[in-house]
């Protein structure tokens, strides 16, 4: 097997970032995970100001969460131009009166991109950037469970339904090529060690209807 090595794959990644996005702006959502937080930093690297940072507060963060992630990310090293969009309602209504846990990825999957999409358009972007890894369209196209963040690689036209391309920068690595890419850029440990947290969040733990109350209660567990 190769060995990977992450400075060849980040020179080439900032080299075709550039090239794919060829002077314009583009979004991206940061969920403080280490796939998108990597993406963020690279795409950064890569466009600079042209690169909008969003943190989509959906009600399904833990407690506190979006301004701690912005915080972390936007001060030195990384100093990411960071903004948290409170569309915490838009969510609650998408996911309403859905019990089954796959019922709920997609409804908000489909709330996620709508609310981006909208994002891009105010913003003057075509391009949405995510941190799409291997394992997630694995996992997608295995039918072990919908990933949120894969999309093309089903058949989903993102264009034609959402009014953006999307671009991939990690979609050929695995968890633990990623996490090395996160140290050789230098993002702290808090996110490149961080243990993976589903895209839809306290939405897909909180068993059955996904209810204010019950959220709050979870938070309060999960903080604990």
């Amino acid at each position: 097997m190769e060995e990977f090595e992450p400075r060849t794959f980040v020179e080439k990644q900032i080299e075709e970032i550039g090239n794919a996005l060829g002077g314009e702006r583009a979004v991206i959502a940061v969920s403080g995970g280490v796939d998108s937080s990597t993406c963020a930093v690279l795409t950064h690297l890569a466009v600079g100001d042209n690169l909008i940072c969003v943190i989509l507060d959906d009600a399904f963060m833990r407690e506190g969460e979006p301004e701690r992630v912005a915080e972390l990310l936007s001060k030195p090293p990384l100093n990411l131009p960071m903004k948290i969009e409170r569309v915490q309602e838009r969510f609650l209504d998408g996911l309403k009166g859905l019990r089954d846990a796959e019922e709920k990825r997609k409804a908000f999957r489909e709330t996620f991109y709508r609310t981006l999409g909208e994002i891009s358009k105010r913003e003057g972007s075509r391009y949405i950037v995510q941190g799409t890894i291997l394992a997630d369209i694995i996992e997608t196209k295995g039918g072990i469970k919908t990933q949120h963040n894969v999309l093309e690689q089903i058949g989903i036209r993102t264009r034609e339904l959402y009014g953006f391309k999307v671009i991939e920068p990690l979609v050929s690595l695995l968890k633990w090529q990623v996490r090395e890419v996160a140290r050789y850029l230098k993002i702290p440990a808090e996110i490149s060690e961080r243990q993976p947290f589903p895209g839809p969040g306290l939405a897909v733990r909180v068993v059955g209807e996904v209810r204010s109350e019950k959220l709050a209660s979870l938070k309060r567990a999960t903080a604990i």
